[in-house]
């Protein structure tokens, strides 16, 4: 997801745009990676992704997962501050 229109050719894009109607994006976290590279993939590769959607002949759903185990370790009731 850090590539422009998918990485894709030209003529696969435009087949991508004509076919599809329903995108599944899932968000993925790897404690490993920099926070720079979590946020380049996760929310600029499901911005480009939504992008793309607007361009779709026929599209009708764009449906966001997101990893529930990022936070596994967190006991019911924690406060989650997010930062960055």
């Amino acid at each position: 997801m850090e590539s422009d229109n998918l990485g894709v050719s030209d003529h696969v894009l435009r087949e991508f745009l004509a076919r599809v109607n329903v995108i599944i994006n899932c968000a993925n976290c790897d404690e490993s990676e920099s926070i720079q590279k979590i946020i380049r993939v996760n929310t600029l590769g499901a911005l480009q992704l939504m992008n793309l959607s607007k361009q779709c002949r026929s599209f009708k759903v764009f449906l966001q997962l997101s990893s529930n185990w990022v936070s596994s370790w967190i006991t019911p009731l924690s406060i989650i501050r997010e930062k960055i």
